[in-house]
């Protein structure tokens, strides 16, 4: 028989027998679940947090703020700034009815079950709508321009407040508002906001700025870029020019990274108890098996087979475990809706399950399967044929 026949034919023996050694084969397999389960559960999470943001940001709109400023909330764009802006963008051709101020507000509202959420509250004139193509009523008709005293809520919000239909009232900022109308966005953070005009955040916050952001329609890079030389050689002004969807990415950026920054470590550590019970395991299978690989070995088999066997166990049950903490988290977790602090408000998103993902957990769980069998393969391979022989185990 060839080294490879007898090398497969080890291999066929080894693993037809777990079976029979099915306690050991669980405990290690479900350990190794558990595993990739908490691993895919928070990579899930960031991947689905950063598509939520990244979702309710254009390609081609840009976003005006104050020089150094990441979240449309903490800046101010003030009137002599504005009517700065509004003249440096109109000598570029921009039309200036497309132009949307805005302001944004992060309210503490009650939630059904008596506990507070925060939402965030945007102020938005004509021109919002139309730089959001992908806020849509359940008809599929873009959502009406809040009139004073009304509100649009996006989907995720409008659980939230508990709003059920439009007509409705919900309680925002300490006065009543009127639903005009329940709007959907592909699943975006743009879900979670609240709308109302901006005249009326200006009547119900008195503190609050009229604008922190400007938004205009930009299709084509190279404007984008003479936009950006135009306002940062202006020394009157002390703002930055940035694409939509990346400067939402860049404010999802730092709760992602936290995400997988824990996940990972927390991964390595409880790793490291499933080692311990791969190797347990796997060497309580080989005292297990001392007899049959003694057999094997006397009638021909070479301690490189029962090497090779040994260790295809151990990274079976290793594959056979992620696969089984995929199942979970598919099953479990995976388009699931939950929702995060992000710049002090709830932001809903839904737990995403990538490929990517998906092959770091099985190459995350080969390797403790390597790391488990390595040691016990060898010392099945060296074990002493007659020693085996003698041994009572069954």
């Amino acid at each position: 028989m060839s080294a490879f026949s007898s090398t497969a034919a080890a291999i066929r023996i080894t693993l037809s027998s777990l079976p029979a050694r099915w306690p050991m084969a669980l405990a290690s397999l479900v350990g190794i679940a558990l595993v990739v389960a908490t691993l895919l559960g928070f990579l899930a999470m960031a991947e689905g947090f950063t598509r939520s943001l990244a979702g309710a940001g254009s390609r081609d709109v840009a976003v005006i703020v104050g020089r150094g400023v990441r979240s449309e909330q903490i800046g101010v764009l003030t009137p002599e700034t504005l009517q700065i802006l509004e003249s440096r963008l109109a000598d570029a051709g921009v039309p200036l009815r497309r132009l949307s101020a805005e302001t944004v507000r992060v309210v503490a509202v009650p939630r059904t079950d008596g506990s507070t959420a925060s939402i965030v509250l945007r102020g938005v004139g004509p021109a919002a709508t139309a730089l959001r193509p992908q806020r849509r009523l359940p008809d599929g008709a873009a959502p009406p321009q809040p009139a004073e005293g009304e509100v649009v809520l996006g989907r995720a919000a409008a659980v939230q407040l508990g709003a059920t239909a439009v007509g409705t009232n919900v309680r925002l900022g300490g006065q009543q508002w009127r639903v005009a109308g329940i709007v959907s966005a592909d699943g975006s953070a743009l879900e979670s906001e609240a709308w109302i005009d901006a005249g009326a955040m200006r009547t119900a916050f008195p503190d609050q700025p009229a604008v922190q952001s400007l938004r205009l329609p930009v299709a084509d890079p190279a404007v984008l870029t003479r936009l950006a030389g135009t306002l940062a050689n202006d020394p009157r002004l002390s703002v930055r020019i940035e694409r939509e969807d990346r400067f939402f990415a860049g404010q999802s950026a730092g709760l992602s990274r936290m995400l997988r920054g824990i996940g990972w470590p927390l991964a390595i550590a409880m790793a490291v108890g499933a080692l311990a019970g791969a190797l347990n395991t796997m060497f309580s299978s080989v005292a297990a098996r001392a007899r049959e690989i003694a057999t094997l070995r006397a009638i021909g088999f070479g301690p490189g087979g029962t090497f090779v066997a040994t260790f295809t166990e151990a990274l079976v049950l290793a594959l056979a475990g992620a696969a089984l903490g995929v199942a979970i988290v598919a099953l479990f977790l995976d388009g699931r809706v939950g929702s995060t602090l992000a710049g002090g408000a709830d932001v809903g998103f839904a737990f995403q399950l990538t490929p990517a993902a998906i092959g770091a957990a099985f190459l995350f769980a080969a390797v403790v399967g390597v790391l488990g069998g390595a040691a016990p393969a060898f010392r099945a391979a060296r074990q002493p044929i007659l020693a085996g022989l003698a041994s009572d185990s069954q």
